[in-house]
């Protein structure tokens, strides 16, 4: 058989070159940039994938915490429990990307996030064209390639909320292909992705179940219940890694996300016991109205307001032509109203600030990524009303008009809008590392640094401590001076200033005093701490 590239035909190869495309865009953000990373959940996740591609335990020591009470030698988003560093967050990242980089080499590592990326466009593009047609495919991987949530995470990538959605790209498409063909291996297949899935972000597990429950319901006559076996045994298989791992790290082969204390293995027969942990899963910022509608002003409507429109146009498409869908695509819609509910309640009750100002609506605001499904179940309703434009020459000039809009907003939100776009980005992550390598110079390789938000700065090289909150943390630095563990303050010039002052006469009552190292390290200045001799 003689291979011919005439018969390649645009229509496949348009929606790879695309997705190809946008995978270079996200890949593109680490060039030239060193392993060092712009927030403390991007630095954990790397930093325990980069231990299983080393062949190493997840578990890093930090027995010097075993000097002292309290375990305060950590950085945020790592907890110490049994005198080691370990993850306080979901174990499905490090587990997948260090498993991947210990099989393809180091150097893939970086690369990860954009490769599940081009894999999650592609599942989606895919799924779009069977659910909708084929131009709707190829229009959503453009509208999601661009979405601002997806694009800046995806570059930024060391966060499960984007690698969480690629693999439930392929979740949905395997769903898909479970109710067209019903073959015993889609069951099998659509299970395994589940428990990666759910690896990666378990707390999500509450409206994806139940999520689960109403697709089955839905479609209940197409799906044959003797193979729903082999997807529990799917999902057992994929997640068994991570209940592995809970179990070696925390004792308790079930955690919920970031409170591992909540293990279900703790949990006995009362009921103000169940009550608490059904909370935790269903609930666990509460239900706040006031925050909730704030946040969908802000975050959801306000900063990204084109998304808004194309999403509300997306909507009453399909609602109008609801008779003309099939039962299998109003499924999903059902199912996508229903989990965004979920998503915009659960974390629009949360009252959180990422960014020194309270104020600040930016990008890099922690909703936007745990509201990533919202925004894409918007742009797949869109995509369908955008790809009718698309097939009519006369109405080619407003599509055209429509998508560079899309693209050219989301591009300045993405990169330069805010003090958290990408480009402030890239400047942050090389100033930390110029910082990083002066510091070492001026610090033993066993230096422990009190840092406060500017741990990313130093860990792993150094140990660092964020805060002292406790007459306990001051004996605690005793303790380390005087089992010959050198102690420093990192802060910007001001704040050491007003620390010095404060805690000055507590530092003499516990026998310490800050003597200035350099003080001239761009506006941060570097203290050390020493012990008063009498």
């Amino acid at each position: 058989m003689v291979f011919s590239i005439k018969k390649i035909k645009l229509e496949y190869c348009l929606p790879l070159l695309l997705c190809l495309a946008a995978g270079w865009l996200y890949a593109s953000f680490i060039f030239g940039l060193p392993w060092r990373f712009n927030s403390p959940d991007e630095t954990a996740n790397a930093f325990f994938s980069q231990r299983i591609v080393q062949g190493q335990t997840i578990a890093a020591d930090a027995s010097l915490n075993n000097l002292i009470e309290g375990n305060i030698i950590h950085p945020r988003s790592i907890a110490v429990v049994a005198g080691k560093l370990v993850p306080r967050s979901f174990l499905g990242l490090p587990i997948i990307f260090g498993s991947l980089g210990k099989i393809f080499g180091n150097s893939i590592l970086p690369y990860l996030p954009a490769i599940f990326a081009v894999i999650g466009l592609l599942a989606l593009a895919w799924f779009t064209s069977q659910s909708i047609n084929r131009s709707a495919g190829v229009i959503i991987i453009i509208l999601v390639s661009v979405l601002p949530a997806f694009w800046y995470y995806q570059a930024r990538g060391f966060f499960h909320n984007a690698l969480f959605f690629d693999l439930f790209a392929v979740l949905l498409l395997c769903s898909w292909y479970l109710l067209k063909y019903g073959r015993w291996f889609w069951y099998l297949i659509l299970g395994l992705v589940l428990g990666l899935v759910l690896a990666v972000r378990t707390v999500e597990a509450s409206w994806i179940l139940t999520g689960g429950i109403i697709w089955l319901f839905l479609n209940k006559k197409l799906i044959k219940f003797r193979y729903l076996i082999l997807t529990l045994i799917g999902a057992s298989l994929s997640f068994l890694p991570v209940l592995l791992a809970n179990k070696q790290l925390f004792g308790a082969y079930f955690t919920i996300g970031y409170r591992p204390e909540l293990g279900i293995d703790s949990v006995t027969s009362e009921p103000s016991q169940i009550i608490s942990l059904l909370k935790e899963i269903i609930l666990p910022f509460g239900f706040n109205l006031s925050n909730i509608w704030y946040n969908l002003q802000h975050y959801l409507l306000g900063l990204q307001w084109w998304w808004a429109l194309l999403s509300l146009v997306g909507i009453v498409y399909f609602l109008t032509n609801w008779k003309n869908k099939s039962a299998i695509v109003r499924s999903y819609f059902i199912n996508g109203l229903i989990a965004s509910f979920w998503l915009l309640v659960v974390y629009g009750s949360w009252s959180f600030h990422d960014n020194p100002n309270p104020s600040a609506v930016t990008i890099g605001t922690a909703y936007l990524r745990y509201w990533l499904p919202v925004f894409i179940f918007g742009l797949w309703l869109a995509a369908e009303p955008l790809a009718q434009l698309w097939s009519k020459r006369r109405f080619m000039p407003i599509f055209i008009t429509i998508i560079g809009m899309h693209i050219l907003l989301s591009w300045w939100l993405v990169n330069y809008s805010s003090d958290d776009g990408l480009a402030q980005v890239k400047k942050n992550i090389i100033r930390f590392e110029n910082t990083n390598q002066l510091v070492r110079q001026l610090t033993p390789s066993e230096a422990v640094i009190i840092t406060g938000i500017t741990d990313k700065f130093f860990f792993p090289e150094r140990q660092v401590i964020v805060e002292l909150t406790k007459d306990s943390d001051y004996q605690s630095l005793v303790k380390l001076l005087q089992n010959k563990i050198p102690v420093y303050e990192f802060r910007t010039a001001i704040k050491a200033m007003e620390l010095k002052d404060q805690i000055a006469p507590k530092l003499r009552s516990y026998g310490m005093m800050l003597t200035p190292v350099k003080t001239d390290i761009g506006e941060q200045v570097l203290y050390k701490y020493n012990l008063i001799e009498l």
